[in-house]
């Protein structure tokens, strides 16, 4: 198994340029120091996901306009809707 902190950090990198590198290498210093030699798995938590977009958007828009924007059928934006 490769090491794939780097791969993490520079994609995080992208989302976040306005982090000097400094800070960059001790959080890398940080991770490995505290979780280095395991092996960690990264869940995507869809339903999560979904969640903060619908919280985050308009709430007065339609279902149909809201389950294109999130790649979802109406229904379950009205299933989140629901959860919310």
């Amino acid at each position: 198994m490769s090491d794939a902190l780097p791969d993490i950090l520079a994609h995080v990198r992208k989302r976040l340029p306005d982090v000097p590198p400094s800070v960059w290498r001790e959080i890398e210093l940080a991770i490995r120091a505290d979780l280095g030699a395991d092996r960690h798995y990264i869940a995507k938590q869809p339903k999560r996901l979904l969640l903060e977009a619908l919280s985050d958007a308009n709430t007065a828009a339609d279902c149909a306009r809201l389950s294109n924007a999130l790649g979802v059928s109406v229904r379950r934006v009205q299933q989140l809707r629901k959860l919310k």
